[in-house]
This record gives C-alpha cells, sequence and structure tokens, in this order.
C-alpha cells in the first residue's frame, strides 16, 4: 500500500433508465466495493449453486480480459436497497439477482488475497492482500462482534456459516451445514492461482468486468422483474420461482424462521432424489391440484404460472400457514411414493409434472391435507 493510497479501478460509470429501473453501467469491483455497503443475500432465494464449470468459465474470462485488457461484460445484477437492516454507516442491499456472480467473485478476491499473503506479493498498482479484504471482502462501518455482520456479502442461511468459515480462516461448519461449493471453488481458485502463477493477469482482468448495476425502485415488483431476467448463472427452477414468490413480501427477520421452519424441511425431503428439482416440482403440482383445482397446470412449466395465480385470485392465509400446509403435503406426498415401491414413485412423479398416468388416484383422498 503506498502511503494509504487504496488504488481504485478505472471507473467507466453511464447512467441511464430502462423500464422503469435506474440503471447503471459500471465495473463490477465498483459495485462490489461500494463503501459503507453490505450486500445481502435474502433468505429466499435458492443455495449457492456455482461449481467447477461455472467457476472455469469465470477464470477463462478473467484471464482473457487480463491479458487482452479489454472489458468483459458479465449480465446485469438487480438489486433493491433494504432500510430496515441498514444502520447510521453502512447501507443495506439486497441482491434479487446476481447472487451466484457476486458469490463467486467474492471467493476469487479471496482466494487472490490469501494467495498473495501467503507469496508476500503486492501487485503492480499497489495493491495487496489487506487492501482486498479491506474494499471486497469486509463490510466497513460493522461492530465488528456481530460475527454476521462483519462480511461484506452475507449469503443466505444454507451457505452462510461456510462463506464466513472461508474468509475469516476459521473452522468450516459441520458435515450437515457445510456449503460444499463455497468451499471447493475458493480451494479450486486457489489451486488456479497456485498452478499458473499469473496474479496480476487475474487482477487486471478483474479491473475489466462489467455489469449492468439495476435498481428496483419502490413503484417496480421485484419479483416481476426477476422472472425476466436472463442472467449467465445456473437455470432457476420452479421451485426457486415459487420459494422467492412465497417469501418476497416477508419481513427479513420472519423469511429467516419461516425458512428454517418450513422450506428447508421441504428441501431435505426430497434432497436425495436424483432429480430433486422434478420431485419437488411434482409435489408442488400436486398440492396445487388439492388446493386449487380450477387451476390445475397441465404441463410442468405451468405450475409456476399456476401458482401465481392461487395467490392472486383465491381466497388464502397468510404465508405461515400456506408453508405449514404445503409441508405436510411434501411429507405425505414422500411417505406414500416410498411406502408404495419404485413403481409407485415414478407415477407420482409422472402425475406430478404431467403425466397422464392411469391408475394413480389425483383427488384430494391421495394427499390429504
Amino acid at each position: 500500500m503506498r502511503n494509504g493510497y487504496v488504488p481504485r479501478c478505472a471507473t467507466r460509470t453511464r447512467h441511464f433508465r430502462r423500464d422503469g429501473m435506474k440503471t447503471t453501467q459500471r465495473t463490477f469491483l465498483d459495485y462490489l466495493g461500494a463503501p459503507h455497503t453490505h450486500f445481502i443475500i435474502p433468505v429466499y432465494q435458492r443455495v449457492y449453486t456455482w461449481s467447477d464449470k461455472q467457476c472455469a468459465t469465470l477464470w477463462r474470462d478473467c484471464a482473457h480480459a487480463g491479458e487482452t485488457q479489454s472489458e468483459h461484460f458479465i449480465g446485469t445484477v438487480l438489486y433493491s436497497p433494504d432500510p430496515e437492516l441498514a444502520s447510521a454507516q453502512t447501507q443495506a442491499i439486497d441482491i434479487i439477482d446476481g447472487q451466484q456472480r457476486t458469490a463467486t467473485i467474492s471467493l476469487l478476491i479471496a482466494a487472490l488475497a490469501d494467495y498473495l499473503e501467503e507469496q508476500g506479493m503486492v501487485l503492480e498498482d499497489g495493491t495487496d492482500a489487506a487492501e482486498l479484504r479491506a474494499r471486497f471482502l469486509l463490510a466497513d462501518g460493522r461492530n465488528p462482534e456481530e460475527a454476521s455482520r462483519k462480511e461484506k456479502l452475507t449469503l443466505s442461511r444454507l451457505d452462510r456459516a461456510t462463506m464466513t468459515a472461508v474468509l475469516n480462516h476459521t473452522d468450516p461448519p459441520e458435515e450437515d451445514d457445510l456449503s460444499k461449493n463455497v468451499v471447493s471453488n475458493y480451494q479450486r481458485f486457489k489451486s488456479y492461482l497456485q498452478a499458473e502463477s499469473d496474479a496480476e493477469t487475474i487482477w487486471r482482468g478483474l479491473k475489466q468486468l462489467t455489469i449492468i448495476a439495476a435498481e428496483v425502485e419502490e413503484s417496480d415488483c421485484p419479483q416481476t422483474v426477476f422472472e425476466s431476467l436472463n442472467s449467465k448463472g445456473m437455470p432457476l427452477t420452479t421451485a426457486d420461482l415459487a420459494r422467492n414468490l412465497l417469501f418476497s413480501d416477508v419481513e427479513y427477520e420472519e423469511q429467516e424462521r419461516l425458512y428454517d421452519q418450513y422450506w428447508k424441511p421441504i428441501e431435505n425431503l426430497f434432497a436425495d432424489d436424483d432429480d430433486d428439482a422434478t420431485s419437488m416440482n411434482a409435489a408442488l403440482r400436486g398440492w396445487l391440484a388439492v388446493k386449487a383445482p380450477r387451476l390445475r397446470s397441465r404441463a410442468s412449466d405451468d405450475v409456476y404460472d399456476a401458482l401465481k395465480a392461487f395467490l392472486q385470485t383465491e381466497n388464502h392465509s397468510d404465508t405461515e400457514s400456506l408453508l405449514r400446509g404445503f409441508k405436510g403435503f411434501c411429507e405425505t406426498f414422500r411417505a406414500r411414493s416410498q411406502s408404495k415401491g419404485a413403481r409407485t414413485a415414478d407415477m407420482h412423479t409422472t402425475w406430478g409434472i404431467g403425466g397422464r398416468t392411469k391408475g394413480l388416484p389425483v383427488d384430494r383422498s391421495l394427499f390429504g391435507e
């Protein structure tokens, strides 16, 4: 570090408006390194899913951008200010779309910082490990005793403890609570750096990554915008969209309680399936067939639209009651499928995703409520 100077990325910021949103074209590092800013992944968002394929692509993109000194666009990041979680010193930002990229680049920066420290290395622009952590990984203005608020990026519940352990070099959570993708991707980036010894090129490439940062305003519906975005991340499943829809209007602390009490147990029911997304989609379709027969979806692709229509047009109770009912339905769905053997389980899933299986009752008596 030179006389306390923290080098900034070259700023190429352009402001404009599109579809009622305030949008800004900027470098990703200017977005992530915004001072006094705490980024939050809402509880209702899916877990961190990027694996070796996406990490390898990001690494190649950074290497190419660093070698050619050319901008590389990585998509749109959709966010919304969260006044409820802000403090006097720090603004809180909910990331609605872009958590996979934000988390992965944070892991790459963490690996780069650790590599620089281990090598006793300072980058050519004067950046060292301490500066990387201070600007991109730690939230300034926070009480250091608040462990969950020390990191600049707070992931959702299932990934949070693992990310904290990686960034702070502490013991990881127990196996059942460990986010394997967080650990493996951090280790993958460390191995890339150790094998190629080209930290300078990767750092130059990181500074060339650009995004469209889109802020959802009060008049916008985050869920509607979220559905319409097409990012470079993993495709969203019906369960991802349904979870987002059910939790999006619930306050943050209540989201965490409802997620732990209802949604996490639902996900665990199907976690051992070869295709857990298909199984959850089948269960969701079956639940809707019971709750709102008039809106029954005709195919797997119709399930989410049917859920939206149900929430908009049917008389239903509060979110917790809906989740309680869906959890009970999933438990029965799972138990009945398993108890009747593989053939019947296949029949349940075939019906649930839109098939026309004979011999399987599809009325209220099948699962109850």
